[in-house]
């Protein structure tokens, strides 16, 4: 589920992929990576409070994407000076 759906979101179907890694997170919804793409989803889909408010909490844990997590995060709460 999280596979197809982060696949969706990188070949810019990101209503489906949205849905789809929604599904993935209930399922799953302590698993860091799916976290991230469901972040990832949200930001796509104008639900940035959403995405950030999953990547400050991911932002805490070890996982393989935290790099690419942490450089969403910044992405979405940079402000310009």
């Amino acid at each position: 589920m999280d596979t197809y759906g982060w696949i969706e979101l990188q070949k810019g179907e990101h209503r489906k992929a949205l849905s789809r890694l929604l599904k993935a997170h209930s399922l799953d919804p302590e698993e860091p990576s799916i976290q991230y793409h469901l972040a990832s989803a949200q930001a796509k889909n104008d639900k940035k409070l959403d995405a950030i408010t999953l990547l400050r909490k991911l932002s805490e844990r070890d996982f393989p994407e935290k790099t690419d997590a942490i450089a969403l995060l910044e992405d979405l709460e940079w402000k310009p000076e």
